[in-house]
């Protein structure tokens, strides 16, 4: 079996099987409780399962690409320097204000017009072409 169809099966049934039988156990264990104490578990016990998969897969991540942003390709620590070469390379910079010439930032300007005074030259014929204007 291809291992993209297993992984799939695993997400689309594995998964949802996993949480019902989770859901199943805890309220189980909370019939089993105290009324008093299970009524101030339940929250937790609901609560638990989003918790637990914000952390294992945007947190940790998180934390991961952060700790990989101080290493090299090798692995190995080199500080500041990957940040000190993104933001000056000149190439890095040009796709940074890319990305904000298609999408509004507040205090940025919203309409040709004014995105046409800003531009440079070389990317005002693009400009003209994209908003209907003729050069």
């Amino acid at each position: 079996m291809d291992q993209r169809i297993l992984t799939a099966l695993i997400a689309v049934i594995g998964i949802p099987i996993l949480l019902v039988g989770y859901i199943q156990v805890g309220e189980w264990i909370l019939s089993r409780l105290p009324r008093r104490i299970a009524q101030l578990m339940r929250p937790y016990v609901w609560v638990f399962p989003a918790v637990g998969f914000a952390t294992v897969f945007m947190v940790l991540p998180t934390i991961n690409t952060i700790v990989i942003s101080f290493q090299n390709a090798k692995g190995e620590p080199v500080g500041l320097d990957n940040y000190v070469f993104f933001f000056t390379n000149p190439e890095t910079l040009t796709s940074l204000n890319i990305q904000h010439q298609f999408f509004p930032v507040a205090g940025s300007p919203h309409n040709h017009d004014q995105l046409l005074q800003f531009e440079t030259f070389d990317t005002m014929a693009f400009y003209a072409t994209v908003f209907g204007r003729a050069k």
